[in-house]
């Protein structure tokens, strides 16, 4: 059975969707990734080189991503986040503000045509959306569905993140977060000190994206297979949820006389007898 797909926007490391490869293929989309597309690995990897206002002129392809599942994305916080604060009005008055909120724009189009499972936005404190209602798309996102350290969930520093969209709330894993002595990264400006450059600075923490799959990865289906060792097939007949489609098909297997309880536990041992 095809896996489904988790697309993961504006991420070149892929750390933030790399959990998901144990049960979905990933599409990582950026442009610094080789410009087009590259096909699935033998891991279930493929890259886009290109945006997120990709899709504002290539609708027609969503078509091939029907199979979305989750769309993770990251969107450029230069513009919007607290710490620039003092360039604001310049970024206004040239444009570059109005470049990137153009970007989240289309980030939220796309997930809107797509209609997946999970979604999530990430972005630090700032002027994007914020707990105080200011945001310049706050009528769109509304205030932060989560906000965390990376310490909260096993790496030991701080970078205060926001999260908004449709998910579950991951669990948490704090440790304490380390200190910046002789060079050595730790506390909570320790991320600051490295160059804009740095792939560090932009990199989704590892055990928040362990975490965050933990919490949201699809949940498992039930189904005719083998059953766990020392159950019945009344058992497991019995954790089998019928949806409405299962049950019209089985009434058309049943024999005259033969109930629709009795009529799915012979079909499941049917199955059942094959698989050995």
């Amino acid at each position: 059975m095809t896996r489904p797909v988790c697309l993961s926007l504006f991420d070149y490391s892929g750390e933030w969707a790399r959990p998901w490869l144990a049960t979905h293929r990933v599409i990582l989309a950026d442009v610094r990734h080789p410009l087009g597309w590259r096909d699935y690995d033998k891991d279930g990897l493929a890259t886009l080189g290109a945006d997120a206002r990709f899709w504002r002129n290539n609708f027609a392809l969503l078509g091939a991503f029907r199979d979305v599942d989750c769309v993770l994305s990251a969107p450029p916080c230069t513009h919007f986040s607290k710490a620039g604060a003092r360039l604001w009005n310049a970024k206004d008055a040239d444009g570059r503000t109005a470049e990137h909120l153009d970007m989240v724009r289309c980030t939220l189009d796309l997930i809107d045509a797509l209609q997946p499972r999970v979604w999530a936005l990430e972005n630090p404190p700032g002027r994007l959306a914020n707990k105080g209602g200011t945001g310049l798309m706050q009528t769109e996102l509304g205030v932060p569905r989560y906000e965390f350290d990376p310490c909260d969930h096993g790496d030991a520093h701080r970078k205060r993140t926001y999260l908004w969209g449709q998910f579950a709330i991951p669990a948490r894993h704090p440790v304490e977060p380390a200190t910046f002595t002789n060079g050595v990264p730790g506390g909570r400006n320790w991320l600051a000190r490295l160059s804009s450059k740095d792939e560090r600075r932009r990199t989704t923490p590892a055990g928040f994206a362990r975490d965050f799959y933990a919490a949201n990865k699809p949940p498992v289906k039930r189904g005719r297979g083998r059953p766990p060792k020392g159950a019945t097939a009344r058992s497991v007949r019995r954790e089998i949820r019928m949806e409405p489609a299962d049950a019209a098909a089985l009434d058309a297997l049943r024999q005259p006389g033969e109930s629709r309880n009795d009529a799915d536990l012979r079909v499941l041992r049917a199955g059942l007898a094959s698989t050995d």
